[in-house]
């Protein structure tokens, strides 16, 4: 019999879709869940069948039964979660963003260079059906060689400014919403060597209590010469969805273009008079 790995979760409001993965998975078993507030731990353990839950995180990593800790807490908590839990010799899954201050990067780098254990960073972006089709479709040849992208990530996020910790200056939407558009560009073009952008807070944003803008604007060059732009809107309306998708991915190539949408879980494309 294959040996699963156990799962000790912290953070149980954006946690519940690793704890959802875990106990449907025949490799993992969810061996343990922390959060600060008991109810929402009972709540879980109650939704999934689940029994162990502490509201001490060094338990937790003492924990001998948890091999991997999932960490969804708020992202200014990353940097310090994680460094806690490799020092505990467990190994993280973290969702994004990683971290939200680049000056903690090699302290966390060096971390888990000390650990020897596996870090793995939740980006899902690539993982959405429209963008592995679009990918798949690229890949084939048939849109020919790339000559552009453009990426995007707005979306009516007011609802945010609900979140206490949304409205602290370590919240950054360059990290927790831009991050998902300039990743479909670096996949595409893993080799940029450039990058000009603005960013801006809106009046809604400034009404709302946010300490950083939430609105960007970036373009990006690659070191082959090919540029691509990717844009993020956070607490402006939308246009709807027939029009404006929150997630798309654009690509122009030369002898077609294609465009992937989520949530709509879209996919279209052009090749000469062929349209899909």
């Amino acid at each position: 019999m294959t040996e699963t790995l156990g799962l000790g979760v912290l953070g149980l409001g954006e946690g519940r879709s690793i704890i959802s993965a875990g106990v449907n998975s025949a490799a993992w078993h969810v061996a343990c869940l922390c959060d600060t507030n008991a109810a929402l731990a009972q709540e879980r353990c109650a939704e999934f069948g689940l029994t162990r839950y502490t509201t001490d995180y060094d338990a937790m990593l003492a924990d001998p039964v948890v091999d991997v800790v999932g960490i969804y807490t708020p992202d200014h908590l990353h940097a310090d979660h994680v460094i806690r839990a490799l020092e505990a010799g467990k190994h993280v899954i973290c969702t994004k963003p990683f971290i939200d201050d680049l000056s903690r990067a090699r302290e966390v780098m060096a971390a888990q260079q000390r650990s020897g254990r596996q870090v793995m960073v939740g980006q899902s972006t690539r993982f959405f059906a429209p963008f592995i089709r679009q990918r798949a479709h690229f890949d084939s040849g048939a849109l020919g060689d790339l000559v552009t992208i453009e990426a995007s990530y707005s979306a009516d996020h007011r609802w945010f400014l609900n979140k206490p910790w949304a409205r602290q200056p370590a919240f950054k939407w360059l990290y927790g919403g831009i991050s998902h558009p300039a990743d479909l560009v670096r996949w595409y073009l893993p080799d940029v060597s450039e990058v000009m952008g603005y960013a801006y807070l809106s009046a809604n944003g400034r009404a709302g209590g946010l300490a950083n803008p939430d609105t960007y604007h970036f373009v990006l060059k690659a070191a082959s010469g090919k540029i691509a732009r990717v844009t993020g809107v956070y607490s402006c309306p939308t246009v709807p969805a027939e029009r404006d998708s929150p997630m798309t991915c654009i690509l122009r190539c030369d002898r077609g273009a294609s465009q992937a949408d989520y949530h709509e879980l879209r996919y279209a494309w052009k090749i000469g008079d062929q349209a899909a």
